[in-house]
Order: C-alpha cells, then structure tokens, then sequence
C-alpha cells in the first residue's frame, strides 16, 4: 500500500511538531524516518497510524483519503519500542490477540489463528517459543513478538518507533539485519522511525531526514550519505570537520593553501565565508608536502578504534583540531605518533556557502 501525505502541520501548543511536511512512499517500501528528538518523525509516524490527527494536511493510504479514519480502518501494524505485550498471555496468545478480537465476521477460528500464529513465530523464527510467558524471553525475542503480532492482521502498512531502541548496541545489529531479511520476504510498506544513523543507512530503502518539523531530505541510503543536501544532513549523519575557506577567483576556492576546484553551478558567492565539511576517513595524510597534502598539522593523538585508527591533529597555521581515520595499513605504512609534522589534505568534501547553507559542490 502506497502512502502519501500532503502538507502536514500540527502543533502541540506553541511547538509546531510538523511544519508542512509532504512525503510519498511507494508500496512496498521500507523507509527510515531518521532525526533527533523532537524532530517531528515520531509524530508523523503516528498520524499515519491515525494515533494523532493532523492540524491541517492530508494522509492518504493506497489514493484513497484517511485523514480522519480510526487506526482499525487504516489497517495498519504498529509496533512500539517498548513491545507492549501481554505479560500474562503466552507468545502464542499475544500473536494470536489480534486476531481474536477482529469483527465476528472477519475474525478466524481459533484453530485458525493459532496455526497462522506458528507460521509467523517459524518466520520470525521462534516457532519453539510459543508456549513461553514474554517475562522468558530476552529483549530481542520480545521484539520480535511483537513483530510477529503485528504482521498477524496481515496489515497493509508497518509502522515501528524505535523498534531496536531497548537493545544493547549488539543485539540491535542482529535484529535490524534481520527485519531488512524479513521486509524482503513479506514485502509489506514500512515505516520505521530512528535516531540512530547507522541503523538507517543499514535496513532501509530510503531515509527521510528531519530537523524541526521539516524535511530536510530524502534519498537513498548512499544518496543522503555521500550528498547531503544540508550542512545539518552532514553533520547528523556522522562525524565532520569543518575548515573555513575563501572564494578564489571564479573557478576556485581555498583551505588554507589547498585549493578545492568547485564546477560551479550559478555564480559564485560573493562572501568569502565558506565552510568545507570533510569527513574523517577522506582526510589525507603525509609526512611530506605533496599536490594534495599542502596543509601542515601536527599530530596530537593516534588510537586504534576497532577496524580503524583515530588520528587527531591540529593545524599549525590557526590550532584548529582535525579528526581522520586511517586504515591500520596505512597507519603501519605512516607510522605515526603524537608530536609528528605531516600535511593534511582531502579525498572527497562539500563546500558551502554559510550565509544561505546551501551546498555549493562535491568533489572525488
């Protein structure tokens, strides 16, 4: 099922939760709704659900409008962050609860719904756990559950909030590969709401970035990582360096003595306050000046940061602190320790202007 939502607004008090927000998501899709709290994804989230009702704006499901439809007309699975199971009822009772109290006209047999309920625990695979109480059970396989009791209404949509949220940083790994598994095998429009950038980038389809109630952008999972449209879509996403550069003449700017060669797309900014993001693992280093490497620094720390080192250095000509990352190869190649002088340079940045933080250009 296809959702679309046209022009939400909608405020709690004088915070404006949502402020105009339009998104399309094709059926079938997994989408990752990915920023900070209080960024407004959980909200949309819920007015998909028909949990919270938009100030103006307008939610369609499959062309058709439900803005003002009940959750049990949308037909869709929610699945919350904190599982919401039955502590009282077994695995098989909490799956099969959807079930049970479905219209007399819509609702299965029991014999019916159990044997559909040990289908979704073998896919889930926890068909052996069915006669468990949630309280015997780990986090993971709660999770799972609820997964499971959600997708037992054959929903047209799945909505998660945080579905990992509870879990230590390995079992989440685990389970967000998993869910990625199961969305191929069900092929179910999904919606997953997250803060966690990694989880995002990893499962979905496509991530919707938000900031303020608004979108900031929407792309595939490379798209928004290597393109960010936004000096916030960079930052968020992960770790960035900012260095203050100039406009040089028409065709260039500059970091110093490093020249960056934008192909610029309209005019170049007239103000010379340009920031060039670089991420840690595009920043280059080498013991000698060379055509790349032509900002001198010094190196303050080396530490090995699991598959990675971690290198912090600081410029020489304003003391301002750079981070890179290092293949451990390459670090045996530089041998590096603190104290070290060396020249810094980049493999791939944006440029922007930070007047208007619009992006200016990207270069490989």
């Amino acid at each position: 099922m296809s959702i679309i939502v046209s022009h939400l607004t909608k405020r709690f008090g004088s915070f404006a939760a949502l402020d105009d927000v339009s998104l399309e998501i094709p059926d079938g899709e997994l989408v990752a709704l990915l920023g900070p709290s209080g960024s407004g994804k959980t909200t949309l989230l819920r007015i998909i659900a028909g949990l919270e009702i938009p100030d103006t704006g307008r939610v369609e499901l499959h062309g058709v409008d439900a803005t003002n439809d009940t959750p049990q007309h949308r037909k869709v699975g929610f699945v919350f962050q904190h599982y919401a199971l039955f502590r009282h009822m077994s695995v098989l009772e909490n799956v099969t609860f959807g079930l049970s109290v479905k219209p007399k006209h819509e609702r299965p047999s029991k014999e019916a719904a159990e044997a559909k309920a040990r289908d979704l625990l073998k896919l889930v695979q926890l068909d052996g756990f069915a006669h468990r109480l949630p309280n015997q059970l780990s986090g993971g396989q709660r999770q799972r559950v609820a997964l499971a009791r959600a997708l037992a209404v054959e929903p047209k949509v799945l909505l998660l909030d945080e579905p990992f949220g509870a879990l230590d940083a390995q079992v989440r790994k685990e389970l967000r590969r998993w869910l990625r598994r199961l969305h191929d095998e069900v092929h179910v429009t999904s919606v997953f709401v997250t803060h966690d950038q990694e989880e995002a980038l990893e499962v979905a389809d496509r991530v919707v970035v938000f900031n303020k109630g608004r979108i900031e952008q929407t792309g595939a999972p490379h798209q928004v990582y290597h393109h960010p449209a936004t000096p916030f879509v960079h930052r968020f996403l992960g770790s960035v360096n900012v260095f203050n550069g100039r406009v040089a003449g028409t065709k260039h700017a500059k970091v110093g003595d490093l020249v960056v060669t934008p192909s610029w797309d309209h005019t170049p900014p007239k103000t010379d306050d340009l920031a060039v993001f670089v991420r840690p693992h595009d920043v280059e280093i080498e013991r000698r000046r060379d055509p790349i490497c032509l900002i001198p620094a010094k190196v303050i720390e080396v530490a090995a940061a699991g598959p990675t080192v971690r290198v912090e250095l600081e410029r020489s000509d304003d003391k301002h602190r750079v981070e890179a990352e290092l293949s451990h190869d390459r670090q045996n190649d530089l041998a590096l320790r603190a104290g070290d002088e060396v020249y810094i340079g980049f493999s791939r940045y944006e440029v922007y202007d930070r007047s208007q933080e619009t992006v200016i250009d990207y270069q490989i």
